[in-house]
């Protein structure tokens, strides 16, 4: 077994929503997004504590999380423990928007629980619909957990593994903007529905899957998270270089693990032997029950105990004329000396920093409190760098709904790409900037190289509303990406059908598709019409209700 098996029990790595529900609403995992109790009240929870738990009327009471995605892209853990005697439909936790196809809610159907939602494959996947032998609706406290891992979609109820069922998203995601809500479901109209009618208590969300000995602590009733205090540790110090020095922990409870640098496990247990080298911080930690303690910390510096040593390897470079650089040296110890020419000192310090005008050769060497090392030199030569830097490829303006998520893509040869807004703040650099559109907005860009700018080029995006039929009246097919085709945008259509004519009734463009928009081309030959007006004939249905008729004209201008 390996030395560090204990690892797999971690139950802060991946918690993005731990509710305790103690008290009040708040989450106390690390990314703390704290909710809002409506309605529900304060009542015994799984080990009879008073006000530790949330009681819910299944008519009114729930507690609303906000739309935050909290990191969770295509997997999910979802742990909470639920007491009811109700045989209706209630909704324990959901963060669920069956418009984009995308989310997922732990509910009870009838008594069974269910773990069940859309992953972006076109169909509603559920686990069991429902299972006879799961029925929780007894009066007294169980557990269950949900768990979606791309295509694969698993529920426990109290320890035992209840069904899992797979999907077949091709690219699987859960992100949507619906708030996450305990107790009920708020549908796409607003319409609050699914209360629960019952107590829920302890709910925890992972952005990963458990392990089998992680869901058996969670389904612990008398299971609560230990508090541990750091490791006592060796105190800080300072040895020769190459010593091989043992460090020490000692911990009131849990195994005792060793990092350095941070994040890089590198031992267990209450010591730890390592042959200094270099300066190094280590990190110190217990670990209890999947439960960690906060990290201690232990400096050891290294003395230069040995031979007069020249500086680390400095490299010949060549620089812009006028551009200001920096040329390291990280000696074990000891002050570094520049000089330029050989005899004239520049500077001291691990760092020296120039402005090139002119090819330039530079000294340096080591002063120890044993002595001073040999000196060695490099050369600075300089290039003309005054050519214009060409400006990024900006992505092209348009139209989107309010609340949309979209990602732009820039495009430059060379160089940092930085994206501003109006009044000139930095949102972002690289090739990739992602955000909402709420507004009307008009984003600037332009390319550093080495803190030369190239000229700012510049797109708009206009916002619009997105949640009512929207019927235009003219469009531009010129090809420049900007309004250059036709389409209606009718949120929730389940049925479209477009005939567009000429001004002599003649029949140009017809689709039954909303997605596909009129390019300013009959459709039958290809070859574009005129300017001018034209006129259409729309039939549509929204959410399969009845059938809506639409005439009108468009006008075409190149």
């Amino acid at each position: 077994m390996s030395l560090f098996s204990n690892a797999q029990i971690n139950l802060n790595n991946g918690l993005v929503g731990h509710f305790k529900f103690d008290g009040n609403a708040l989450d106390s995992s690390p990314i703390a997004i704290h909710g809002t109790a409506n309605n529900a009240t304060l009542t015994l929870g799984k080990t009879n504590n008073v006000d530790s738990a949330y009681f819910f009327n299944g008519l009114t009471t729930y507690v609303d999380y906000t739309s935050d995605s909290r990191g969770i892209t295509n997997t999910i853990t979802v742990s909470a423990w639920v007491k009811t005697t109700n045989v209706n439909n209630e909704w324990v936790v959901s963060k669920y928007d069956w418009t984009i196809d995308k989310g997922f809610h732990l509910v009870l159907v009838g008594g069974h629980p269910v773990l069940a939602g859309r992953n972006n494959g076109g169909v509603y996947i559920t686990t069991n619909y429902p299972n006879p032998s799961n029925l929780v609706n007894d009066g007294q406290w169980h557990h269950i957990v949900g768990e979606i891992s791309e295509n694969s979609w698993a529920l426990w109820v109290d320890c035992v593994l209840d069904n899992q069922v797979t999907s077949n998203a091709n690219n699987p995601s859960l992100v949507n903007t619906f708030d996450l809500t305990i107790g009920n479901y708020i549908m796409p109209s607003g319409n609050h529905v699914a209360f629960f009618d019952g107590s829920i208590d302890e709910v925890r969300i992972f952005n990963r899957t458990l392990t089998q000995a992680e869901r058996g602590l969670l389904c612990d009733i008398n299971y609560v998270d230990p508090v541990l205090s750091a490791p006592v540790v060796s105190n800080d110090t300072a040895v020769c270089d190459l010593t091989v020095l043992t460090l020490t922990a000692q911990s009131d409870s849990g195994m005792i693990y060793w990092e350095s640098p941070l994040g890089t496990l590198i031992d267990s247990g209450n010591t730890h032997t390592a042959t200094i080298t270099q300066n190094i911080t280590f990190y110190v930690y217990s670990v209890l029950n999947g439960v960690y303690s906060d990290t201690a910390i232990i400096q050891v510096d290294t003395m230069f105990c040995g031979p007069v040593y020249p500086p680390p390897f400095v490299t010949d470079t060549v620089v812009c004329v006028g551009e200001q650089f920096n040329i390291i040296s990280h000696p074990d110890s000891g002050v570094v000396h520049w000089e330029s020419p050989l005899g004239n000192p520049v500077t001291t310090g691990d760092t020296l920093v120039v402005t090139a005008t002119a090819n330039q050769q530079f000294f340096v060497y080591i002063v120890y409190t044993t002595g001073t090392s040999d000196t060695i030199s490099f050369k600075v030569n300089t290039k003309d760098c005054s050519l214009p830097i060409p400006p990024p490829k900006a992505p092209h303006g348009d139209s989107i709904c309010i609340g949309t998520g979209i990602t732009f893509h820039a495009r430059s040869d060379t160089g940092l790409v930085y994206w501003l807004d109006s009044s000139g703040a930095i949102l972002d650099t690289g090739l990739i900037y992602v955000t909402v559109i709420t507004e009307d907005v008009t984003y600037y860009l332009y390319t550093d190289v080495n803190g030369k700018l190239s000229d700012t080029v510049s797109f708009k995006m206009i916002a619009i509303d997105c949640r009512a039929p929207l019927f235009p009246n003219v469009f531009t097919p010129n090809g420049d990406g900007v309004n250059d085709y036709f389409y209606f945008t009718i949120p929730y259509a389940t049925c479209f059908d477009l005939v567009i004519y000429n001004r002599w009734g003649v029949e140009v463009f017809k689709s039954n598709r909303l997605e596909f928009g009129w390019n300013g081309r009959i459709q039958s030959s290809g070859a574009p019409v005129s300017d001018g007006v034209y006129f259409y004939a729309l039939t549509y249905c929204v959410n399969g209700e009845s059938s809506q008729t639409k005439t009108g004209s468009v006008t075409i201008l190149r």
